[in-house]
C-alpha cells in the first residue's frame, strides 16, 4: 500500500543521521509477524527458526512516516523476493542505485 511519495534529504538537512545522504528518499527494511494459519498451511509459513510467520516489508522517510507497508508474503520466503515482487508492482517503491561520492 502506497502512502504518499517520499521527498528527497536536500544537502541542508539539519538532521544529523540523514544529512550525509543528500538524495535518499527513504529508508526500508522488512520484519517477520507471527501469526497462527490452518494446520495445512503450517509447512509455507514456518520459518527456519520453527515459528510461523508473515512477511512485512516498510517503508519509511526520514522524518519516521510509513510511505509504502506491504504484508502477506510466506515466512519461509526470503527478504530478497519480497523485495523483487515489491520493485515490481506498479504503484510499488523503485530502487535507484546512486553514486555517493565526495
Amino acid at each position: 500500500m502506497l502512502f504518499k511519495k517520499a521527498e528527497s534529504i536536500t544537502s541542508n538537512s539539519t538532521n544529523l543521521r540523514w544529512k550525509c545522504l543528500k538524495n535518499c528518499l527513504c529508508a526500508l527494511d522488512g520484519t517477520h509477524i507471527k501469526i497462527r494459519v490452518p494446520i495445512v498451511d503450517k509447512p509455507r509459513y514456518q520459518m527456519r527458526k520453527g515459528y510461523i510467520a508473515t512477511n512485512m516489508l516498510g517503508v519509511c522517510t526520514p522524518d519516521m512516516n510509513f510511505v509504502y507497508v506491504l504484508l502477506g508474503w510466506k515466512g519461509s520466503i526470503v527478504d530478497g523476493r519480497v523485495l523483487r515482487d515489491v520493485t515490481s508492482r506498479r504503484h510499488g517503491p523503485k530502487i535507484v542505485m546512486l553514486s555517493f561520492s565526495q
